[in-house]
């Protein structure tokens, strides 16, 4: 098994990630499809059991996701991000655990 080492992110905020998401996808299913991926026009959000497929061959994938990405944890008005290309706009977070953004931004 392969390990990245001397990445800087603190054992404490990997825990605190893994534990919220852990948390997130014991959630019921009519909880996390509030934010499913596919009602928002970036992607961001829930992606359920079998809505993904690698393989055409095949019926789905086996996995649940959680697509976010980058934003300020306390955004202020002289941020200045790229906010260009397909991914681009507000993530999703799910009002059930409000402590998955701070915990997932952080990490």
């Amino acid at each position: 098994m392969n390990k990245v080492r001397n990445h800087g992110i603190p054992e404490e905020s990997i825990d605190a990630t893994l534990e919220a998401a852990k948390e997130f996808f014991a959630l019921p299913l009519e909880v996390k499809m509030e934010i499913e991926n596919r009602k928002t026009p970036n992607f961001k959000g829930y992606s359920p059991l079998l809505s993904g497929n690698n393989n055409p061959d095949n019926s789905g994938d086996l996995q649940e996701g959680f697509e976010f990405g980058w934003e300020p944890i306390a955004p202020s008005a002289s941020d200045d991000y790229d906010q260009t290309g397909v991914m681009a706009g507000a993530n999703v977070w799910p009002s059930q655990l409000p402590e998955l953004r701070a915990k997932a931004l952080r990490y």
